[in-house]
């Protein structure tokens, strides 16, 4: 009775590591072109080449995850960024003006985010992984920061509307805040910016994306906005 039970304990077991493991590679699930929706979707189910590219992607990722288990945080929130990324090719100045203007620039990036992942395949390394995003969130810049200096990212976060209008009385400084529970704040300086632009800024975009550079100074990292 005692083996039978054993038996039945160690079944549930494995079932339960097999859910995590699948519910942890969720993110490598590749495009399923009966449900796609949006013009992205459409235009890479309609070329065999970005569907093979789209797959390959996938592929890889799944086997990093399984590969690499301490990466695969990392793999879930970069992914993330990346499909903004990709979601980006729409606002390509021309894009909608030439005949495959869209399938060439969803190809050009997803051909980068394959060789991305195969530079961190090579040795699970994280590094790899952490700096090649253009859309981040203020999470990801206070932990890898150092990594994006002299880089320009969009970072998505709800600007402090009281820091940001401080910046007016000369420090020129104010914080993007994350949306997660803990709300991060990353560290802001605007450039050579009207105070009447800045304030316009500040009441009318409190959440978006806010393109910059990284820079960095005795405090830190942060964005400067000009």
């Amino acid at each position: 009775m005692i083996d039978i039970r054993l038996r039945q304990v160690w079944a549930l077991v494995l079932v339960l590591v097999s859910l995590c493991v699948a519910c942890s590679l969720a993110y490598s699930s590749p495009i399923n072109c009966a449900l796609a929706n949006n013009d992205v979707e459409k235009t890479i189910c309609s070329y065999p080449s970005l569907i093979a590219q789209d797959n390959a992607i996938s592929d890889k990722l799944a086997a990093l995850g399984q590969a690499c288990p301490s990466l695969r945080p990392l793999l879930s929130q970069g992914q993330k960024f990346w499909l903004r990324e990709r979601w980006d090719c729409r606002n390509v100045e021309g894009v909608f003006e030439k005949t495959e203007g869209l399938a060439t620039c969803l190809a050009s990036r997803m051909g980068q985010r394959l060789q991305g992942l195969n530079e961190a395949s090579a040795s699970c390394d994280s590094r790899a992984l952490v700096a090649g995003y253009r859309f981040v969130d203020p999470v990801h810049l206070l932990r890898f920061g150092d990594q994006y200096i002299g880089k320009t990212v969009s970072v998505f976060g709800s600007m402090d509307l009281d820091s940001c209008r401080a910046s007016s009385a000369g420090s020129r400084s104010g914080a993007i805040v994350g949306n997660s529970a803990h709300h991060e704040r990353f560290r802001v300086i605007f450039g050579a910016m009207a105070d009447e632009e800045r304030e316009r800024l500040c009441a009318q975009h409190p959440a978006s994306h806010w393109q910059g550079v990284v820079k960095k100074d005795h405090k830190g990292s942060y964005l400067f906005l000009n």
